[in-house]
């Protein structure tokens, strides 16, 4: 699984861009789609690299994210 981690540049000055990755290149692929951790910062899971670091390239290049991805196994729990 490959999870890609994003935190919005210049937040304090900006509006919330948070609602707007729905909306990001390569996300419709994601097992789990964006989802707000903790202020501007938000993550998405995903199964494959390639749609994962399609999401990544295009947010780090608008210049309006930090990204970062992490890649490893994930354990299913039932609630």
């Amino acid at each position: 699984m490959f999870v890609l981690t994003v935190d919005q540049v210049g937040s304090r000055e900006a509006a919330d861009a948070v609602p707007h990755l729905e909306r990001a290149r390569g996300v419709e692929e994601a097992v789990l789609r964006f989802d707000r951790t903790a202020g501007d910062e938000a993550q998405a899971v995903f199964d494959a690299a390639d749609p994962a670091i399609e999401c990544l390239l295009a947010l780090a290049s608008s210049g309006e994210w930090h990204c970062g991805l992490g890649q490893g196994t994930i354990e299913a729990h039932r609630i």
